[in-house]
Parts: structure tokens; sequence; C-alpha cells
């Protein structure tokens, strides 16, 4: 696909999405500890069980698997990564100079939940719902901005009947 604002609609969809399903699927194993999956089924079912092994070693500690899947720069799935790439494809739809144009609503989402994550103490991992919650908000405030400005949608458009009548034939 040619790399033109469609292919920018379909990673920043794509990005936002897997920042959503991160988030979602941390929290069911933060709060449902009874009937949640372990950490290795929560690495495996976001295609990280490979790329955390070589990064941090065979342990399961929940502590990193949850910093590697929300923090870790090197992992294209991480919420930080696709954070980033959202942004980028936000600023790169926007057109023009960005310095000189407003925030879109959309990248200021995005942007401020990445900068929190950049520069996230490892103290706030304590309160992982609250940061998962934040996660979520930030994407739907994304998605319903983008859809917005990029695909405003008025209602469905009425017909109106009007009979065509042939004169002098």
């Amino acid at each position: 696909m040619s790399r033109d604002d469609g292919w920018r609609f379909v990673v920043l969809g794509r990005s936002l999405e897997r920042v959503d399903m991160i988030a979602r699927l941390l929290a069911v194993r933060v709060l449902a500890a009874v009937h949640a999956p372990d950490w290795p089924t929560l690495l495996s079912a976001s295609g990280a069980e490979e790329a955390f092994v070589r990064a941090r070693g065979a342990g399961s500690d929940p502590g990193e698997v949850a910093a590697f899947l929300l923090l870790d720069r090197g992992f294209p799935r991480s919420v930080l990564h696709a954070l980033s790439t959202a942004e980028e494809c936000l600023a790169q739809l926007g057109g023009g100079t960005p310095a000189l144009r407003p925030p879109e609503p959309a990248r200021l989402a995005v942007g401020r939940m990445r900068t929190r994550l950049e520069y996230l103490d490892s103290a706030e991992l304590e309160q992982l719902p609250a940061l998962l919650s934040e996660l979520q908000l930030a994407c739907g405030a994304a998605t319903r901005a983008v859809a917005e400005r990029y695909f405003p949608y008025d209602g469905p458009i009425e017909w109106s009947h009007q009979s065509v009548t042939r004169e002098g034939v």
C-alpha cells in the first residue's frame, strides 16, 4: 500500500486499537485475579512472549510483564511504541507545519498519554488500574476526535421524490 493518508489512517487505527487492547488485557489480569489468565498467557495473547523472553529472560514477574507491555520502546506492540506511532500519523495527517497550526484534540489526547508513559515513575505502576483506565479514555477521545475531524457525519441523506414530467412529448 502506498504510504499516503490512507495508509496513515490504517496505521493510526491499528495503533489506537493496540493501545486499547493491551490496556484491556492488562486490566483483566490485574482486576479479575480469580479467573484471569496467567502472565505467560497474557504475553502470548499480546504477541509478546518471544520478545519478552529475549529482552527480560524467562521469568514472568507481573511488574516486569506490565512494564514491558506498556513501556518497552523497542517492542512494536508496546503501548508506548503504539502511542508514538499514532502521534506521528496524526502529525502527518494534519498537513502543514506542526508548529504553526493549533493542536488537534486527537493529537493532544495521544501526546499526553505518550508523554505520561515516557516519564512514568515506577511508583505509578503500583496504581496500574487507574493508568489503564486513562489509556482507554485517551484512546476513545482520540478516536472520536479523528472521526469528527476527518469523517464528519451529519445523518442520513434524505432523497426527495420529485415527479419528472415530459412535456411536449
